[in-house]
C-alpha cells in the first residue's frame, strides 16, 4: 500500500509538472505572437492565465505577464487591455493567497507591471501624437494645394479679363487701322487702342499690387457707380461701331452706388459681355443696355442683333460664358445668356446687400 501510494504521488507530481511547464511553453508562444498580431496575443496570453487560474498557477507565468502588460497596453484596444489586466491581477492575487509567492515577491511583480504599464501608456502616447501630427500636415498639405489651386484660378481670371477684355480690342483695332479710309476712323481706332492698352497696364499693375501684397491703390480700384460702369459698356460698344441703346431704371434718390462686391462682379460681366459683342459679332448693327435697380436687386442686360454675314475669326473656347456664371454664383447672383428677339441676350442679376 504503501508503495502504491508513493507511485501514485511521483505521477501526480509528473502531471502537474507538466500542465504548469505546458501553461508557461503556451505564455510564452502567446507572447511571440506580439510580433504578429498584438490583439491575437493579448487573447491567447489571456485564455492560458485562465487556464492556469483553474488548472495551477505557477509564479513564472504572473511574472512573465507584468513584464509584457506594457506591450499589451500599447498595442491593444480597451477591452483588450482591460481583460488582460484583470486576469494578470487574478493570477498575481491568487498566487499570493496560496502562498506561490511571498509578500515581497507579489510588490515585486506588481512594481515591474507597473513600470511596464507606463512604459507601455509613455509609448501609445508618443504614437498617438505621431499620428495627430501627421495627419495635420496631410491636413495642411491639402489646404495648401487648394490655396494654389484657387490661386491658380484667379490669376487665370485675371489674364483672362486682360487679355479678352483689353488686348484682343487693341489687337482688332490695330489689324483694322492700315485698311482705315479715313482720318476719323483712324482717330477712333487709335483711341480704342490707346483706352484698351492703358486699362491693360492699370489691370496688370493691380494685379502685381496683389501677388506683392503692396498697399498702393488705383482709381480704378475704387467701387464705381453702376452709371459709370454702364457707361464704359456703351462707350466699348459705340467705340467699336455698334450704335447701342442705354435704358436705365431705378428710384430718384438711388444714387447707384454698389458694394466692392457687387461693383467688381459687375465691371468683369459687363467688360466681359461687351468684348463678346465686338469680337463674336463684329457685324452688329444695334445694341441694347438695360439696368434696373431695386431697392435689393440690380439687373443689367446686355442685348445685341447678330447679322447675317461671315462669322468671326477669333476662336472661344466658351470660358467666359462659365466665368461669368461662376461669378454670379460668388456673389449670391444668377447669370443667363440665350439667342433671343433674333440676337443674343445675356442677363446679369444681383443682390445689392
Amino acid at each position: 500500500m504503501v508503495t502504491l501510494a508513493v507511485l501514485a504521488s511521483l505521477v501526480i507530481d509528473m502531471t502537474t509538472w507538466s500542465i504548469g511547464s505546458t501553461i508557461e511553453i503556451a505564455a510564452l508562444l502567446a507572447c511571440a505572437v506580439f510580433a504578429w498580431r498584438p490583439w491575437v496575443a493579448t487573447i491567447l496570453v489571456v485564455f492560458v492565465g485562465l487556464a492556469a487560474t483553474l488548472v495551477g498557477f505557477t509564479p513564472q507565468l504572473s511574472l512573465l505577464l507584468a513584464v509584457v502588460s506594457g506591450l499589451v497596453i500599447y498595442a491593444c484596444t480597451a477591452p483588450l487591455i482591460a481583460a488582460y489586466l484583470l486576469v494578470a491581477a487574478t493570477l498575481l492575487m491568487t498566487g499570493w493567497a496560496q502562498g506561490y509567492i511571498g509578500g515581497g515577491g507579489a510588490i515585486a511583480i506588481s512594481a515591474i507591471g507597473l513600470a511596464s504599464s507606463a512604459v507601455g501608456v509613455a509609448i501609445r502616447r508618443t504614437v498617438a501624437a505621431r499620428q495627430r501630427l501627421e495627419k495635420d500636415l496631410a491636413r495642411r498639405e491639402r489646404e495648401t494645394e487648394i490655396a494654389v489651386r484657387q490661386e491658380r484660378e484667379r490669376m487665370t481670371d485675371e489674364l483672362h479679363d486682360i487679355v479678352a477684355h483689353n488686348i484682343t480690342i487693341a489687337a482688332m483695332h490695330a489689324r483694322a487701322l492700315p485698311l482705315a479710309a479715313d482720318s476719323t476712323t483712324r482717330t477712333t481706332s487709335l483711341h480704342a487702342i490707346s483706352e484698351a492698352t492703358g486699362q491693360a497696364l492699370v489691370d496688370i499693375r493691380r494685379i502685381l499690387h496683389v501677388e506683392t501684397g503692396s498697399d498702393v491703390r488705383d482709381e480704378a480700384e475704387q467701387p464705381p457707380t453702376i452709371a459709370e460702369v454702364v457707361e464704359e459698356v456703351r462707350s466699348r460698344l459705340e467705340a467699336a461701331g455698334i450704335p447701342t441703346e442705354l435704358a436705365f431704371e431705378r428710384a430718384p434718390d438711388d444714387e447707384g452706388q454698389l458694394s466692392l462686391n457687387v461693383a467688381t462682379t459687375v465691371v468683369r460681366v459687363a467688360r466681359e459681355l461687351a468684348n463678346n459683342v465686338i469680337v463674336h459679332a463684329p457685324q452688329s448693327q444695334a445694341a441694347r443696355i438695360a439696368v434696373t435697380m431695386t431697392e435689393r436687386k440690380l439687373t443689367v442686360s446686355v442685348w445685341n442683333d447678330v447679322p447675317a454675314g461671315p462669322a468671326s475669326t477669333e476662336r472661344s473656347g466658351g470660358y467666359g460664358i462659365d466665368r461669368m456664371r461662376e461669378r454670379a454664383r460668388l456673389a449670391d447672383g444668377e447669370f443667363d445668356a440665350a439667342a433671343v428677339d433674333g440676337g443674343w441676350l445675356a442677363t446679369l442679376a444681383l443682390p445689392r446687400v
